[in-house]
């Protein structure tokens, strides 16, 4: 589904279309929708679009819920009245696409969160403040299931160099090292198979572009003996049980296998957003796994694959596909 944007004569689009993959063919809904540029809107179980609070732009920015095909709209309360131009939305890591949380944009600090099912009318609840307003802020959900926060820049439009990593267990905030340089407008931020995350580009002034790429090194990554996984099968069906082969060291055991969706970010937004724990199930070989998670949530496409072992320590990735 597409929505937003701006039209051919420069004016805001709010004409929403949807693209059906069967027939590779697009077609327009039946009605018309107005919602600020870039906006950030995540899959929910149940079908519907939520969409988070955070975009940019002097429309009214929407809190809720779409029903895509038909256009009705439940509102969520509770989120703050400040702009949050392209601040950061993400589902909070280990609540299995059930969480949401944004963060800063616009002139603003704080980040609030909002647990989609938890009643028939969520609301959005005050989560721990960042270690100043900014905007631009890139985010990426680490193996270990801590999220960092990095680049961006201040109301006055200068670079942000702090970075930070929320923890969603305590649900607080820590300071990192801060970054190199400027990551501002057009920046991005990932996560690549050894665990590390990625941060490139920006517009640190007006005509030039930020060059430098940095890496930020998780704790794990300097683990000798992380587990390994051995053998996966090349693809994975939603609740059709899999085996696969973990290498661990003497003295631990599996906790557990996770899926993380392969980001596909703009303008500091993923879109493709999601990490899943996967349910242990046993099969006619032994013990396995299973991707219980609604399709809506874990959609066909490439993710990559974690074990984790009982000292909490995460592998490298193996890239799979889900069918």
């Amino acid at each position: 589904m597409r929505v937003s944007g701006l039209n051919g004569a420069g004016a805001l689009n709010t004409q929403p279309e949807v693209y059906h993959p069967a027939t590779r063919t697009w077609s327009v809904t039946p009605y018309r929708l107005s919602v600020p540029t870039y906006p950030h809107m995540l899959p929910t179980a149940g079908g519907r679009l939520f969409f988070t609070g955070v975009a940019f732009g002097g429309s009214a920015v929407r809190v809720g819920f779409l029903r895509p095909l038909t256009g009705s709209f439940q509102p969520v309360s509770g989120l703050d009245t400040n702009r949050r131009d392209e601040g950061a939305s993400f589902f909070v890591p280990f609540s299995q696409g059930r969480k949401v949380m944004v963060a800063g944009g616009g002139g603003v600090a704080t980040t609030a969160q909002v647990d989609l099912y938890a009643t028939a009318n969520p609301t959005y609840k005050a989560g721990p403040s960042l270690d100043g307003p900014r905007k631009y802020l890139s985010h990426a959900t680490l193996f270990d299931g801590r999220v960092l926060l990095a680049g961006g820049q201040d109301p006055q439009n200068n670079p942000v160099f702090t970075a930070q990593l929320y923890r969603p267990i305590s649900n607080r905030l820590e300071p990192v090292t801060p970054t190199s340089a400027a990551h501002q407008y057009h920046s991005n931020m990932w996560v690549d198979p050894t665990g590390r995350a990625i941060l490139v580009g920006g517009n640190p002034a007006r005509g030039s572009v930020q060059r430098l790429v940095e890496r930020f090194e998780p704790w794990y990554v300097d683990v000798a003996d992380r587990p390994q996984i051995t053998s996966a099968p090349p693809s994975i069906g939603h609740n059709q049980p899999f085996t696969a082969r973990v290498q661990l060291t003497a003295g631990t055991t599996l906790k557990y296998l996770r899926v993380f969706r392969l980001m596909s970010t703009t303008h500091q937004f993923s879109a493709a957003e999601g990490d899943f724990t996967l349910t242990p199930v046993t099969t006619p070989t032994g013990p396995g796994w299973s991707l219980t998670n609604s399709p809506n949530l874990t959609p066909p496409g490439y993710y990559y694959l974690v074990a984790v072992d009982s000292r909490d320590v995460p592998s490298a990735a193996r890239t799979i596909k889900v069918t």
